[in-house]
């Protein structure tokens, strides 16, 4: 231009400021900045990502948490949060509580499952002598009528019944009250091609009906009443040594073996308070629970005995605790009583599936797997099971030789990050599959990084760099990004790369 201006035609240079002009000539102005929300006073941390079909904004103001602008609950907010968008959630680390937290679009949770950490037994005890009945006859009948000259059996009850002579298809088994007067039990049973009953049979009031030795275990749960999805926490032993005993969470947890007869009545009254950081309102957006569960005497097999919601009858909500049982007791907010019924639903998960997740400032999603590290053990990563992202069992870790710094996703591997070195980390067999990434380069800034569908972008103060996750990194566009001194943010939208640190903001497109 200095040196040949006169060869310039007229209009062709021209000097513009916060416009541009496109190819048929039109001048377009800048918008310049756009304030969607304001008001705000602290907002200690920011994520954007798609949500049921629609952009969301979320941050956190204080200890509020907002999604576009409205308040969807708190967060005990600690000095250091972190935001960031996973699948179709929004996680949030770093609160004073040492837990970490989901919004799912309809409410705020914590991560994890919910946890029996405190409970009290009242009166758990096998009765070896229940209350027992003579029959005095049998129909045969579509359902079968039992006669008896008194008994106390209300209808929905179980019994055992054995002993009869005749009629011996109903020995051993256990029976149901479908109709019930002062002499007679109906049962759900088609007796018409039985033998004919002549004479004997003892029915046995609430009994088990089981041989052999078993073990108990109390799960807790949490079922969300918009999703109907049900979140298992981590079993708990029932101990029947002690009938009237407060259990904690420094008391073993390991369930005493009883041995049983048929004509045994195991009862379980239980009490226990819930603690689960969720929005939203106890019995209408969500529901705590309890299931209890047997082994058999192998201890291979585990069985659902019952399970409780919260508002079913013998579930009773008093001063903050629930109680399982058909009897109430001023003392103890909650009672119930549970009898030895095989519903037939198979628990598979192990003793530590379900317990707490690790305090994390660092986390990324693989497949269905949630990775994260622990701050009170900064080089172990933890991972989650493929039952549920909820689901975190305290030995599944892997020890790192260095302090992890930084945790992303590239393809199907996890990137594990030191200041100075780089792991990835394959679960596609199940089983952990950790390698050494041969590179001195690792990060300090384990936040700023962002997964595209060429790889692993991490912002580092020496610029921008790009790892597959199988082969060394390499440094992205040296000239563009030799300025980075304090790495802020980066993220991918499309086609577009936004990088920033404390004082400029690049954009840069594939």
């Amino acid at each position: 231009v200095s040196k040949a201006s006169h060869l310039i035609a007229e209009g062709a240079l021209t000097k513009s400021v916060n416009t541009w002009t496109d190819q048929e000539g039109a001048v377009t102005v800048a918008k310049g900045q756009d304030r969607l929300y304001s008001g705000y006073n602290a907002i200690s941390c920011f994520a954007a990502g798609r949500q049921g079909g629609e952009d969301k904004l979320v941050w956190m103001d204080a200890d509020n948490v907002y999604a576009n602008g409205n308040i969807v609950g708190t967060i005990n907010a600690g000095s250091d949060m972190y935001a960031r968008d996973f699948d179709d959630k929004f996680y949030f680390m770093g609160s004073d509580d040492d837990k970490n937290y989901l919004y799912d679009g309809d409410m705020l949770r914590q991560h994890g499952a919910l946890q029996l950490n405190d409970y009290k037994t009242s009166n758990t005890r096998i009765d070896k002598n229940t209350g027992s009945f003579a029959v005095t006859g049998i129909t045969n009948d579509t359902y079968g009528l039992i006669s008896v000259a008194s008994h106390s059996l209300q209808v929905g009850e179980k019994f055992y019944l054995d002993g009869i002579v005749g009629m011996t298809e109903l020995n051993m088994r256990l029976f149901t009250v479908l109709v019930r007067t002062a002499t007679s039990i109906t049962i759900d049973e088609d007796t018409t091609g039985y033998g004919t009953w002549s004479s004997g049979g003892t029915i046995s009031e609430s009994a088990c009906g089981l041989t052999g030795t078993y073990s108990y275990y109390l799960v807790p749960t949490v079922r969300f009443t918009d999703t109907g999805r049900v979140i298992n926490g981590n079993p708990r032993g029932i101990i029947f040594d002690d009938t009237n005993k407060t259990y904690t969470s420094d008391d073993s947890w390991e369930a005493e073996p009883v041995t049983l007869e048929p004509e045994y009545k195991v009862v379980i009254d239980v009490s226990f308070t819930p603690v689960f950081e969720c929005s939203g309102t106890s019995g209408v957006d969500y529901e705590y629970g309890l299931r209890i569960y047997r082994t058999k005497a192998n201890g291979a097999d585990i069985y659902v005995e019952h399970e409780y919601w919260h508002g079913d009858a013998g579930f009773v909500l008093s001063g903050g605790k629930y109680f399982t049982g058909s009897d109430f007791y001023p003392s103890i907010p909650y009672r119930s009583t549970v009898w030895d019924v095989n519903l037939g639903a198979v628990y598979l998960y192990d003793y530590n599936a379900n317990s707490v997740p690790p305090a994390s400032t660092l986390m990324t999603l693989v497949g269905q797997r949630l990775f994260m590290n622990n701050v009170d053990e900064p080089d172990r990563l933890y991972f989650t099971g493929l039952h549920g992202t909820d689901y975190v069992n305290v030995n599944d870790n892997l020890l790192f030789p260095d302090v992890i710094t930084g945790i992303g996703s590239a393809g199907s591997v996890c990137v594990v990050f030191s200041s100075d070195r780089m792991w990835r980390v394959s679960m596609l067999g199940g089983f952990p599959d950790i390698d050494e990434i041969e590179t001195p380069v690792g990060t300090t800034c384990g936040r700023v990084m962002t997964t595209t569908d060429v790889g692993l972008f991490f912002l580092r103060e020496d610029g921008l760099w790009l790892t597959s996750g199988h082969e060394r990194p390499t440094k992205v566009s040296r000239q563009a990004f030799a300025k980075i001194n304090d790495p802020t943010s980066i993220s991918a939208y499309g086609d577009v790369l936004y990088v920033a640190d404390s004082d400029t903001a690049y954009v840069m497109i594939n």
